[in-house]
């Protein structure tokens, strides 16, 4: 099993796979389509993906904010989840992050992934919350 990891960039071929995942695995379950103005938004962001056969299997978006980072939007088509992509490609983001100067990682986990950031060093931050929904945890982890 080959994967690629890689940045991608808004407008690229790979961007748009990467939309396409996450509409499918986190917005098309809770009946969510993407906003024009939140699209526009992610061209100021990072976008990370693991590619398997030409095609985005996995994906992450994260906004950088100074020496901070919100990881944002993370998805693996479910034909490829529980095969560890999901935790190399969040390896892979996180130590280009930490080439940039990040120091700090953010996120808001849904209920369900909890333990996968857990097992990525990630701490929960304070109680849990409703967000698109479902419930979710803030959590955060030093570079």
């Amino acid at each position: 099993m080959s994967i690629i990891f890689e940045e991608t960039f808004f407008d690229y071929n790979n961007y748009f796979q990467a939309l396409a995942v996450r509409y499918y695995e986190l917005r098309k379950p809770l009946g969510l389509v993407f906003d024009k103005n939140e699209l526009k938004l992610e061209k100021n962001q990072k976008h990370f993906v693991a590619i398997m056969d030409s095609q985005v299997v996995s994906t992450c978006s994260v906004i950088v904010d100074n020496k901070t980072a919100k990881i944002r939007q993370v998805a693996t088509l479910s034909a490829y989840q529980g095969l560890g992509i999901g935790s190399k490609l969040n390896a892979y983001s996180e130590n280009k992050l930490k080439n940039l100067g990040i120091e700090t990682l953010t996120l808001h986990a849904r209920k369900v992934a909890l333990n996968f950031y857990i097992k990525q060093n990630y701490t929960i931050e304070g109680e849990e919350f409703m967000e698109v929904g479902i419930p979710h945890y803030k959590m955060a982890k030093k570079l």
